[in-house]
């Protein structure tokens, strides 16, 4: 459950892209989530935005010449037809999370920066450079 209701918090922002538009206000919403739920992520990477909302979170490695990356999308489509629950609810319902995003591609998300999180927080130390980069459309 503790896993469950901090992915739902990334759920619950409707991070819908569509095409040749751009509303950030739940893109915002979500990289204030992502600065809640792993302050140490936010703390000691070096993070740059690129467009509309493209972000790359550097963490310095031992070896600067050696590089690392791993690349997502935080953007979903729009929920379209019937649904069981409510698409953007973040609801938990016999174990399982029931929402738009719940697999591709908020989960990815979340579970990158839970493990850099909890890696951090053990005193971990990248051996090369290490990026987390995600994007949107």
């Amino acid at each position: 459950m503790y896993y469950a209701s901090r992915l739902a918090k990334m759920i619950q922002c409707k991070t819908v892209s569509k095409k040749d538009e751009f509303e950030e206000t739940e893109f915002l919403k979500l990289r204030k989530v992502i600065q809640e739920l792993f302050p140490l992520v936010s703390e000691k990477a070096e993070l740059l935005n690129f467009s509309d909302d493209a972000y790359l979170y550097k963490f310095k490695g031992k070896d600067e010449n050696r590089n690392v990356m791993v690349m997502l999308h935080h953007d979903v489509v729009n929920a379209t037809g019937n649904w069981k629950e409510e698409p953007f609810e973040g609801t938990i319902k016999d174990g399982k999370i029931w929402e738009r995003g719940a697999v591709d591609t908020k989960t990815p998300l979340f579970a990158e920066f839970s493990a850099i999180e909890e890696l951090l927080e053990e005193g971990f130390e990248f051996r090369v450079n290490s990026y987390l980069f995600s994007s949107h459309n």
